[in-house]
């Protein structure tokens, strides 16, 4: 599984809960995490067809000129 930032982990332990809450706590902070990653990836395979694509349209336009 991926691993929290420590400074994340810090935090949640100078919160002062109990050790189920905390565990809790940074099990949820983990799966968003995770989600972030995902979301980021996807979106940065986005911009990169994008530019592709960017490319593409400008060396076709200038063949046309």
């Amino acid at each position: 599984m991926i691993k929290l930032p420590e400074s994340v982990i810090k935090a949640v332990k100078e919160r002062g809960i109990t050790p189920k809450e905390e565990k809790e706590v940074l099990d949820d902070l983990e799966k968003n995490f995770i989600k972030m990653n995902e979301r980021n990836k996807i979106h940065e395979e986005a911009l990169s067809k994008d530019k592709e694509y960017q490319k593409m349209w400008h060396m076709l336009n200038n063949q046309l000129k």
